[in-house]
């Protein structure tokens, strides 16, 4: 049986700080969901310029999506 390769944790990125920072930025600005998780995109790919558009908007969404439900769950 073959064995799941373990998942990459993208809050430990070096990235992470700048996408969670651009996204509450962004939201507290007033603007959009989509454009506070493009803000943190954004901020991943400044981080990461060899990353593509796909593969940097996947691990922005992912950092943002655990720093808020993390958020969420301490309350």
């Amino acid at each position: 049986m073959p064995f799941p390769l373990p998942k990459f944790d993208q809050t430990k990125d070096e990235a992470a700080p700048a996408v969670i920072a651009a996204h509450r930025a962004a939201r507290a600005e007033g603007k959009s969901s989509m454009e506070g998780y493009l803000a943190g995109v954004e901020a991943w790919r400044r981080i990461h310029p060899d990353h593509t558009q796909a593969y940097a908007s996947t691990q922005a969404t992912e950092v943002i999506i655990r720093a808020t439900l993390r958020l969420r769950t301490d309350a």
